[in-house]
């Protein structure tokens, strides 16, 4: 059976700051076991497995623009750096 524990609400996930300038802190109610960020046409950027509540993603030498982040392989963000 499938493990819905790993599926966020979005109340139960916080990103900030969002947009940025340098870097992404994410604070979870449940595990990260996946983090993957993605540019607007899909290329992976990169992607780890922090198995933690609280990740930062330091943003400062990605271009400016829109990103996608996938969290547990379900859970789609829209980031923007500026």
């Amino acid at each position: 059976s499938e493990n819905t524990d790993i599926f966020l609400k979005l109340n139960d996930l916080n990103i900030s700051p969002n947009p940025t300038q340098n870097y992404w802190k994410i604070s979870s109610s449940v595990n990260l076991e996946s983090i993957e960020l993605f540019d607007v046409v899909g290329r992976k950027i990169f992607s780890v497995t922090p198995s933690s509540k609280n990740f930062k993603i330091n943003g400062s030498s990605l271009s400016n623009g829109v990103y996608f982040l996938i969290l547990n392989k379900k859970n789609r963000r829209r980031l923007i750096k500026n």
